[in-house]
């Protein structure tokens, strides 16, 4: 976590220790759902909050009008409130589900957020 945001970290360096402090490391991280580049520094000895990210498979069953997913798990479970978002595998899964295909997404979820990370057509 960095600044409050669910982060990959893609860079971490530490500075020396200071005439009256302790090292420092300089984390430099990608926001899982906004793809915004974040940054923090702290302590070397501090402790760091580590979100619990978790990675599930749905089918698409409709896209409704204001673009929200009608998905189904394995299990039979059903969500209905998935938005989808702006990006290519938003426009990819529009344009594939337009075109009759059935189709599983991966949701990525962490910190009561979600997103679709990427799209595959369904085997029978």
């Amino acid at each position: 976590m960095i600044k409050g945001r669910p982060c990959k970290v893609v860079d971490c360096s530490k500075s020396k220790p200071g005439k009256h402090g302790s090292a420092k490391l300089n984390y430099t991280g990608i926001d899982l759902f906004t793809d915004n580049k974040l940054q923090d520094i702290n302590p070397a000895h501090a402790m760091v909050d580590t979100p619990i990210v978790s990675r599930k498979e749905w089918q698409v069953l409709d896209i409704d009008d204001d673009g929200f997913l009608s998905l189904m798990n394995d299990d039979g479970d059903q969500k209905d409130d998935l938005k989808l978002g702006d990006d290519k595998v938003a426009a990819d899964v529009q344009e594939r589900f337009a075109n009759d295909e059935e189709l599983i997404v991966t949701i990525l979820s962490a910190v009561n957020e979600e997103r679709i990370v990427s799209v595959k057509q369904a085997t029978n």
